[in-house]
């Protein structure tokens, strides 16, 4: 008489169906041809959620137990609902291996800041709702991690920019393993809430005392204060400028605001060639004298990047000595928008001093304005 059970236990080893990635055990069985048509995959991968091998070896013998038991009720051709189920269970990767591939797949010729924000929203996420397979994932998990962001005293803004990077990975990584579930962080409502912050321009007094300040103390912090407090540049367009981007020479002074290998611009407007007057000449003046470097700051140029949130940190902690009012770094971008507009600039040339982008059709034709018309309006200020 033969023994099935002592001849399953000989035949049935549970560590051929285990393995670890990045410290966490997986199960990973293959479908039999016959019931594979039930299937959105040929291999079952499953996290088994544990660090522990014996743990994990407990977890593998239920699992196969249970794939078994729904296999054979397959073959006998009454699934009793369980096509479903097993097929929810198809997933092959969790939020951490999705963030390897979409790292792999898009961070390429990115900067540092765009992985490190990427791994800053999975850890979110991981620390709300745990890493599960991705097919695992539902809309309740989502507002609980929704929730769990607005209890840390996000900003609304802020929560829906982790989201929107927590639902593009998920996407990808979706269309690349076959998953077709819809994303679970999709459609995800959000309350209008009153926490947004409104940057404040400076005054025409602080503006005066910033830049004054800026003339006596002449370093390279003063320097980066007063060319963006003169030229509205965004502070990591001005960090992250090279010598080759600088002409002091040329009858109109100017700056060539494009992407490089230390940092990209915010937008495709945000290219642009920008007249050089008043404290922004004075800082980038004095910064060429001192200079030995291929760098404007070299200060804040690390490794492949520009530290422009070291700058930002620095400059607004003396901003907030210097001045009373409640004003930051990128208050000088709004500062510059009220002062052309106050000697009423046209909203093409505001545009096109500032990179910012506008939606009109014509503002795409021709080449620009020469830098000479820029030039005029901004020695007005």
């Amino acid at each position: 008489m033969i023994d099935y059970q002592l001849l399953h236990k000989l035949s049935y080893n549970p560590a051929s169906y285990l393995y670890e990635r990045n410290g966490i055990y997986y199960f990973r069985k293959r479908v039999p041809l016959d019931v594979q048509p039930y299937f959105k995959s040929k291999v079952i991968v499953q996290s088994l959620r544990t660090r522990s091998r014996s743990m994990a070896l407990r977890g593998i013998s239920v699992l196969v137990q249970q794939y078994e038991s729904k296999w054979m009720t397959l073959r006998l051709g009454s699934d009793n609902g369980l096509t479903n189920t097993t097929l929810s269970l198809t997933s092959s990767l969790n939020f951490t291996e999705a963030l390897e591939l979409y790292l792999r797949l898009k961070g390429a010729g990115k900067p540092a800041t765009f992985a490190s924000a990427a791994k800053r929203n999975i850890d979110y996420l991981i620390d709300a709702i745990d890493d599960k397979d991705l097919s695992l994932y539902t809309s309740k998990d989502a507002g609980v991690f929704r929730d769990n962001l607005i209890e840390k005293g996000l900003a609304t803004t802020s929560v829906k920019r982790i989201f929107s990077s927590i639902k593009a990975i998920y996407n990808l990584s979706a269309s690349e393993h076959g998953i077709s579930n819809r994303n679970p962080f999709s459609n995800v409502y959000f309350p209008e809430g009153s926490d947004a912050v409104k940057r404040l321009p400076f005054s025409s007094k602080d503006l005066t005392l910033i830049k004054q300040s800026c003339y006596q103390e002449n370093d390279d912090l003063r320097w980066l204060v007063a060319l963006i407090a003169d030229t509205g540049m965004r502070l990591s367009e001005a960090v992250g400028l090279y010598w080759g981007d600088v002409c002091l020479s040329n009858a109109v002074p100017y700056v060539e605001v494009k992407p490089n290998a230390h940092r990209r611009l915010k937008t495709l407007s945000s290219t642009r060639v920008l007249p050089l007057v008043g404290s922004g000449l004075w800082a980038l003046q004095q910064a060429y004298k001192a200079s030995s470097s291929p760098y404007v700051f070299p200060r804040y140029m690390k490794g492949d990047s520009c530290n422009a949130n070291s700058a930002s940190a620095a400059i607004n902690k003396w901003i907030k000595a210097t001045v009373t009012s409640n004003v930051s770094a990128h208050s000088f971008r709004h500062s510059m928008r009220d002062r052309l507009r106050a000697i009423q600039c046209p909203t093409e040339i505001i545009d096109a001093c500032g990179g910012w982008s506008t939606d009109t059709v014509g503002s795409k034709y021709g080449n620009g304005y020469p830098i000479e018309v820029l030039h005029e309006w901004m020695k007005k200020m």
